[in-house]
């Protein structure tokens, strides 16, 4: 039903149109009023369609996904999009958990994957490429110890095992390669450096005020780190604060060459 339909009941014979008779021009003229009304109709539906995800036009979704805070993955469809927009206010009510930042990240990414958060209190909460999740306290003999700062306790980092995803090493320390040139992100291919800075967005805008995310850490190992690690080396032993430490004079690196460290949040 629309308004040209309607209208008919409510105009005499004369200013409809009397095909069969040739007279066609006092509908024409009327035509151009209702049609006007139609179109208002349709641009009002549409407009109220426009915010809810699922009835919505397919180019409405990035403005929705802006108003509601919820980034759009990388692969994902429009419809794994609109259903996502739909539990915003769940996925928000969650927010400053570290399981809402791990499932941002996943859905972002789009590749099961194992993911997990560790905090400066050697407390591990494991996001696993299913969907369950595993939460692992190891106090208080922490494997964990970032610069020997337990009063920084606000601290957490995000760690991401490359093999799951298809990255790589990319190049060595002094190949001659100039950083950026490729657009991946520095010392791991198949990682746009664009992507890296979604990745630290996500966990800024999901983390509790209290938290600060030291580092995303991108390993090459499928193994380590890992909840069950044992204290101390080759876990941070209190020195991986700076890249490197002095042994008997010598400036060595701190840190396991297994891992590669982004900014955090």
């Amino acid at each position: 039903m629309n308004v040209r339909d309607v209208a008919r009941k409510f105009f005499p014979p004369w200013m409809l149109d009397r095909i069969a008779a040739g007279f066609v021009n006092g509908w024409k003229y009327i035509y151009s009023f209702v049609v006007m009304a139609d179109l208002l109709l349709q641009f009002t539906i549409e407009g109220i369609q426009a915010k809810f995800p699922g009835y919505s036009p397919t180019d409405a979704l990035p403005l929705i996904g802006r108003d509601r805070r919820i980034r759009r993955g990388l692969v994902e469809t429009d419809d794994s999009y609109a259903a996502r927009l739909l539990g915003w206010l769940e996925a928000w009510r969650r927010a400053g958990s570290a399981y809402a930042i791990l499932d941002q990240l996943a859905a972002y990414i789009g590749v099961a994957g194992t993911m997990r958060i560790v905090n400066a209190n050697g407390t591990w909460w494991t996001r696993n490429p299913d969907g369950t999740r595993a939460r692992h306290v190891t106090l208080p003999t922490k494997n964990w110890d970032w610069d020997a700062h337990p009063e920084l306790w606000g601290r957490f980092w995000v760690v991401l095992y490359a093999n799951d995803y298809g990255w790589t090493r990319d190049g060595t320390w002094g190949d001659g390669a100039v950083w950026g040139d490729d657009g991946m992100g520095w010392g791991v291919s198949n990682l746009p450096w664009r992507e890296v800075l979604d990745l630290r967005g996500i966990i800024s805008e999901w983390k509790s005020a209290a938290a600060v995310c030291k580092n995303l850490i991108i390993s090459f190992d499928t193994t380590y780190p890992a909840p069950t690690t044992g204290a101390g080396a080759p876990m941070p032993d209190g020195t991986w604060g700076n890249p490197y430490k002095v042994v008997a004079g010598i400036a060595v690196p701190s840190r396991d060459s297994r891992l590669l460290f982004c900014g955090g949040a």
